[in-house]
């Protein structure tokens, strides 16, 4: 017998789009004994729209369920939403075990890349550094700039004070090129005991604690030939370094480097004075 016909013999239902199966379509009746509502069963023949476009697979579904088959009246309904809450459970259930499975599996360890969903040109064919180039001779990535290339914001013309030498000799320059004011000391003393103070010690004196800690002690400010040199040799030395001593080019600012050679020559002032030093105004207050 033919899936059609088998269908025709059942009561009509109403295809049930969240579990597959079906549901009767006629309106339930009030039974004359008043025990309630009831499914009104009638043999009746599905028309074509209910069974176009229905796979033979369905209709032996439908027409084999057990569920459906000979049930009618408030526990029919019942035992049918009973059945379609646990499809949909089911399913809400499976939904999660996927989800979480799926999130699982991001930051594992994999042989492969991951799955990029919008390249956005992120992905691009380029050379890494130190990588080999057989299109230039020496095979190499990495090219040299031009020669006389200079990078945006360094173009600095101004010898005496980027360099600290006279351009006119080639020498250190002898004078500081920023006026002296209390607040440029200011500036220069917190420079100096941030930067140079944890080696120099806050008096210049070179005792400080790294000789503690086994160090090479630096040479004093206050004693030559150190206490002899220029200000644009205090700019140097702290600009490129000397001996163990690193250069601070990429921490210091160079208007704060030429501060910290002002509040030097403070330091040194002060342990070489004398009374003509004081202002006359001040002289009655020493002791």
């Amino acid at each position: 017998m033919s899936a059609r016909r088998r269908l025709g013999r059942l009561v009509r239902y109403r295809w049930c789009r969240p579990c597959g199966l079906a549901r009767a379509a006629d309106r339930p009746v009030d039974q004359p004994d008043g025990t309630g509502p009831r499914l009104l069963a009638t043999a009746v023949e599905p028309t074509a729209d209910e069974t176009r476009g229905k796979s033979r697979a369905t209709l032996r579904s439908l027409v084999s369920c057990p569920r459906l088959l000979g049930k009618r009246g408030p526990s029919a309904q019942a035992e049918l939403r009973g059945h379609m809450l646990r499809r949909r459970i089911s399913v809400v259930a499976l939904a999660g075990v996927l989800f979480f499975a799926l999130l699982g599996c991001q930051g594992r360890p994999k042989e492969k890349p991951p799955i990029h969903v919008n390249p956005n040109m992120d992905n691009q064919p380029k050379y890494m550094p130190q990588e080999e180039n057989p299109f230039f001779a020496n095979r190499s990535a990495d090219r040299l700039p031009v020669e006389g290339t200079i990078a945006r914001g360094r173009l600095k013309l101004n010898d005496r004070y980027y360099r600290g030498i006279d351009p006119a000799t080639g020498e250190p320059v002898e004078e500081n090129p920023v006026e002296v004011t209390r607040t440029s000391l200011a500036r220069g003393r917190e420079r100096f005991d941030i930067y140079c103070a944890v080696c120099h010690g806050k008096d210049g004196s070179g005792r400080s604690i790294m000789l503690e800690r086994g160090f090479t002690p630096p040479p004093s400010f206050h004693e030559d030939p150190v206490l002899s040199q220029p200000d644009g040799h205090y700019f140097d030395v702290i600009t490129n370094g000397i001996r163990n001593m690193p250069g601070y080019e990429n921490q210091i600012p160079v208007r704060d480097r030429w501060l910290i050679v002002q509040y030097l020559r403070a330091l040194q002032r002060s342990q070489r004075a004398d009374i003509s030093d004081v202002p006359a105004e001040q002289r009655d207050k020493l002791k």
